[in-house]
């Protein structure tokens, strides 16, 4: 049982540097001129499993949330352009 909590909680501590790391992408995103529109469009294709749909990660579908929620206005704004 104290080899799965273990497991369980470097899981989550993974999980958390994982949405750490994406949401520190979408924030670079937001600041003009750091990162482009074609960068964000290939975070959001691999966090889709190169349109894998079969096989959904429950995890990247959650940093993609995240990662839409923070960027998708601007990504939106710049792709109409």
């Amino acid at each position: 049982l104290e080899g799965a909590e273990t497991r369980n909680a470097k899981r989550l501590r993974l999980k958390r540097r994982m949405l750490a790391n994406v949401a520190f992408i979408g924030h670079l995103y937001r600041i003009e001129g750091m990162l482009t529109a074609p960068i964000m469009h290939y975070c959001i294709a691999r966090l889709l499993n190169q349109g894998n749909i079969e096989n959904p990660d429950e995890e990247n579908t959650e940093a993609l949330a995240k990662l839409l929620t923070l960027i998708g206005g601007k990504l939106a704004r710049e792709d109409a352009a």
